[in-house]
């Protein structure tokens, strides 16, 4: 049964997501609007929330004049960077995440922070790990740094915060995006934690800005060479 809080034009995405997953490459029209709220029995404007949802997500493209296509390609991607900002929720749609923190630390600025967060010189920052694993696997080794300075209040325990959270609740309310630099390095240290023969590891440095376009934080993500295939879909 499903569960009741959950908003029903979230419900009628399932469903059409299920549909969708069906189709072969080729035969991938979806019924009109008018079939599909006589099909599942909602509103017109229920409908149009989950199809709006699934068109932001780049699943469903509203043709003018030709109706509406899906693309099943899309919603098969395993590990999609575009549509989920917090790791743990990108993992949670392929099975048990849980998270392992070290304890915090205060130390100089590393050589890669203050590349890209060069105003951090001089300051002392609050460093830890985060392990994320994925049906008990190490897939996600990130490793933060955030000057001292900026923080609000005490920050003790943060093991199961969302980092998205834990920025909110100890750094600042004002998020206002990211930046990431994508590269590729060898690292036969990682690779041996990861359990993995590859020892050359996708690696992304992140700075997390404010609403002022301060730098609020570092943080670089390493991930599992054999698992974790990330993908960004496009559309032109």
């Amino acid at each position: 049964m499903m569960d009741k809080k959950i908003p029903l034009y979230m419900k009628v995405k399932e469903q059409l997501l299920l549909a969708i997953n069906r189709m072969v490459v080729g035969k991938n029209r979806l019924p009109t609007e008018i079939s599909l709220v006589e099909k599942l029995g909602v509103t017109r404007s229920t409908l149009r929330e989950a199809i709006n949802q699934l068109a932001l997500e780049k699943v469903i493209k509203k043709i003018p004049g030709k109706g509406m296509v899906a693309f099943p390609s899309v919603n098969r991607l395993s590990f999609r960077m575009d549509n989920y900002a917090d790791f743990r929720m990108l993992l949670e749609k392929s099975g048990t995440v849980h998270i392992e923190s070290t304890d915090i630390a205060i130390q100089e600025p590393s050589k890669r922070m203050l590349r890209r967060m060069p105003e951090a010189e001089g300051k002392k920052v609050y460093t830890w790990v985060r392990k994320h694993y994925l049906n008990d696997q190490l897939v996600i080794y990130a490793y933060f740094e955030i000057p001292v300075d900026n923080f609000t209040k005490s920050s003790i325990d943060e093991k199961e915060m969302p980092f998205a959270d834990y920025l909110k609740e100890y750094v600042t309310q004002d998020i206002a995006y990211h930046i990431s630099w994508i590269k590729s390095r060898r690292d036969s240290e990682l690779a041996e934690a990861f359990g993995s023969q590859d020892d050359i590891i996708e690696s992304w440095d992140q700075v997390f800005k404010d609403h002022k376009d301060e730098s609020v934080c570092f943080c670089q993500l390493s991930f599992h060479p054999d698992i974790i295939d990330l993908s960004i879909v496009i559309a032109p």
